[in-house]
């Protein structure tokens, strides 16, 4: 490990990403249920096709994948890797989380520590941030970080929100650097509205309730055995959800990324955004809130990647960006919005 305080310059080293082969478009059969049944116009545009896992894929291959990527971006093998952050959503268990799936599939050492970052959906921005830390604090000198999401099979498809689901895996690696070109953490902001939670959540129905016997000892309560039956978890945006995607879904977003920008003393007119990209309706109208250079997205091909949208993104784009700062822009369902700013050069 490095000593503290002898890191020097740290930044993204190498990037990659891996979207499933199997594509689906607006006409997929799919969808017939809610074409017919309507709901949620205007709220979920902007996708021509979106890739989905087939049959037997796994949303972990491609993670692997991805990672597998960013390193040999890099310049780097499993050997150099000193911690695996990253997240899989939706995982095969609720504990522990697929990112161990991967740190075996990858061959990384035992001594890598995965460590699952669940901060839908900016989980990578937080990765990032991480990583930052422990390399600065000389706890480790490289880390890789990897997101994946298969909310495809997670969705209800008498749900609007289903036409935006797609898959897809992203990559990076984060280590110390001596090339100013690399883009390095230089600041974040975060506004978190707990008082909405519950509006959009992740979660199963009751099939069937506890049986007439479930109040005798020791069942007592239901607080130590839960003989209820459930269908598995799929997402699900409320009444309430729909009015936190309206408002504050269009408006904290471009707002904290604009504070983020004058804190630093940035001006937008020399930023990329790189934004979560739930629907064609939030980037219209963060697009001229925000006033950037440039406002990089994926949605018509990939549609919505959830946890996956940035860290795919990010790499989609790298070898594209032309300015000298970025702004990772997200979106999640606690709800939150969070800016991560990043530079290079200078």
């Amino acid at each position: 490990m490095t000593a503290p305080g002898n890191v020097g310059r740290i930044g993204c080293l190498g990037f990659g990403y891996a979207v499933p082969t199997t594509s689906r478009g607006n006409d997929d059969p799919v969808f017939d249920w809610i074409k017919k049944h309507g709901g949620g116009a205007g709220m979920f545009t902007g996708y021509t096709t979106r890739r989905v896992l087939a049959a037997g894929e796994t949303i972990e291959a491609y993670m692997v994948q991805a990672a597998q990527t960013a390193l040999s971006a890099a310049k780097l093998t499993v050997s150099d890797v000193d911690v695996l952050l990253g997240y899989t959503s939706i995982s095969a268990y609720q504990s522990p989380n697929s990112l161990v799936l991967v740190h075996q599939l990858l061959g990384l050492a035992p001594t890598c520590w995965p460590i699952p970052v669940h901060a839908d959906f900016s989980n990578y921005s937080a990765c990032l941030l991480f990583a930052d830390a422990l390399i600065a604090a000389g706890r480790a000198r490289n880390v890789l970080i990897v997101c994946g999401a298969n909310w495809s099979r997670f969705v209800s498809y008498q749900t609007p929100e289903c036409i935006s689901a797609g898959d897809g895996a992203g990559a990076v690696v984060v280590g110390a650097t001596s090339d100013v070109t690399r883009f390095r953490v230089a600041d974040y902001a975060v506004t978190e509205q707990s008082a909405s939670y519950g509006a959009m959540t992740m979660q199963a129905d009751v099939v069937s309730s506890a049986p007439p016997w479930a109040d005798r000892a020791p069942f007592a309560g239901g607080s130590f055995w839960d003989t209820s039956t459930y269908t598995q978890p799929y997402f699900r945006l409320s009444a309430a959800g729909g009015a936190v995607f309206s408002q504050f879904g269009v408006k904290a977003p471009p707002a904290l990324a604009l504070h983020l920008l004058q804190r630093n003393g940035v001006d937008p007119a020399d930023v990329t955004v790189i934004p979560y990209q739930a629907s064609a309706a939030l980037l219209d109208a963060w697009r001229p809130a925000i006033g950037a250079a440039a406002l990089l997205d994926t949605i018509s091909q990939f549609a919505n990647m959830t946890s996956a949208n940035l860290p795919v993104n990010a790499a989609y784009f790298a070898e594209q960006i032309k300015t000298d700062y970025v702004v990772l822009l997200g979106l999640g369902p606690d709800p939150h919005a969070s800016a991560l700013l990043l530079r290079r050069n200078g």
